[in-house]
C-alpha cells in the first residue's frame, strides 16, 4: 500500500520517491531504494539526507521508512531520536512527504515520547493499520480492510474503515496503465498534456467503479486485540453492496460487538426503537459508558 501511495505522487504529483528499508533485498520497490541487507548504516546516511532536505528544499519528496521501529536500536541515536518529532513538525513547510512502515505505533518503537510528541502523534500523524489473518497453517494473509485514523475539520480524531481493492490499487495495476513509471518517470508535468493526454482526463485510465471485494474476516490480529474504544467510524459501504452478513461480520470486528448483539442491534433499528433503550438494554452501555455506546450505534447506522 505504501508503494501504491508513494507511485500516486509519483504520476500526479510529480514526486521524487526514496525507500529506506532493511529488508529491501527480499521486498520489491521500484524506486531508488537504501539499507538492503539490514545496513542501517546507509539507513542512517538516509536520515541526514533528511535533515538535509528540510535545511534546503527543492522538489517535492516522497520518503518511504520501513521497519522504522528498528532505527532507534540500529542507527545514531541523534539522528534516530528526533526522527518522529521532526516529521510531526519540521515537515509543514518543506515539500517533504514522509510514509511511515512498522508493526507497532507505540511512542517508544518510534523514537520515544519525549518533547510533546505524544499529543503531536495524536494530532498530526495520520495512521492506516491494515489488518491481517492466518489461514489453517499459520501464514498470514490480508483482509483487505483496516482502520484510518485521522484527525476532523474540528481537529477531533476520528477513525474511518476502509476496505483495499486489490483488483486495482497496487503498483502492477498502474505499471500496466502507465508502463514508463517503472523507469522513475512521472506523469506530472508543468505541460498540458501527458502522452498525449489532459492533465484533467490522466484519472480516466484508472478504472475506479469496482464494489468492495467479499471478504470473510477471520480474525483482525490487531496487536494490542482490542479496538473496543475506537470512536465512531464512517464505512464506504453498504448493506446493498455487500450481503448482510458480511457486513455485521465488518462491524463485528471493526467495533468488537459480538455479532448477535450487532444483529440485535440492526433488527431493533429496523424496528425503530428508540436509541437510548438500543445502547441500554441491547447493546448494555449504561452510565460513563453510554456516550461510546451512542459511538457504535452510529457507526452501526451508517450501514443502513
Amino acid at each position: 500500500m505504501a508503494q501504491f501511495i508513494a507511485m500516486l505522487r509519483q504520476l500526479f504529483f510529480n514526486h521524487k520517491v526514496s525507500v529506506a528499508d532493511p529488508h529491501s533485498h527480499i521486498n520489491k520497490w521500484y524506486f531508488e531504494c537504501y539499507g538492503r541487507e539490514y545496513n542501517y548504516t546507509e539507513i542512517n546516511e538516509r536520515l541526514k539526507a533528511y535533515y538535509d532536505r528540510l535545511k534546503h528544499p527543492d522538489s517535492p519528496h516522497t520518503s518511504v521508512w520501513d521497519e522504522v521501529t528498528q532505527y532507534d536500536e540500529n542507527c545514531n541515536s541523534e539522528e534516530s531520536k528526533r526522527f518522529l518529532k521532526s516529521i510531526l513538525s519540521d515537515v509543514r513547510k518543506p515539500p517533504e512527504f514522509p510514509i511511515l512502515l512498522s508493526h507497532n505505533n507505540t511512542l517508544s518503537t518510534l523514537g520515544g515520547g519525549k518533547g510533546g510528541v505524544k499529543k503531536m502523534q495524536i494530532t498530526g500523524l495520520p495512521e492506516l493499520e491494515l489488518r491481517a489473518t492466518r489461514d489453517r497453517l499459520g501464514n498470514i494473509k490480508p483482509t483487505y480492510c483496516g482502520i484510518l485514523t485521522n484527525t476532523n475539520e474540528q481537529g477531533e480524531m476520528v477513525q474511518q474503515a476502509i476496505i483495499v481493492e486489490p483488483d486495482w490499487m497496487n503498483v502492477d495495476y498502474l505499471l500496466r496503465k502507465f508502463p514508463y513509471l517503472s523507469d522513475g518517470h512521472s506523469a506530472a508535468s508543468n505541460n498540458t498534456q501527458i502522452q498525449g493526454q489532459p492533465r484533467s482526463q490522466i484519472l480516466q485510465n484508472i478504472d475506479l467503479d469496482k464494489k468492495p471485494i467479499d471478504v470473510d474476516i477471520i480474525d483482525g490480529n490487531r496487536e494490542d486485540g482490542n479496538i473496543n474504544d475506537s470512536p465512531s467510524s464512517s464505512f464506504p459501504v453498504k448493506f446493498e453492496e455487500i450481503s448482510e452478513t458480511q457486513a455485521i461480520k465488518h462491524i463485528s470486528e471493526l467495533t468488537g460487538l459480538s455479532e448477535d448483539v450487532v444483529n440485535a442491534v440492526i433488527q431493533a433499528l429496523r424496528k425503530q426503537e428508540s436509541e437510548s433503550e438500543i445502547v441500554q438494554n441491547i447493546m448494555g452501555y449504561k452510565g460513563r459508558k453510554y456516550q461510546k455506546g451512542k459511538n457504535f450505534l452510529a457507526t452501526i447506522k451508517e450501514f443502513l
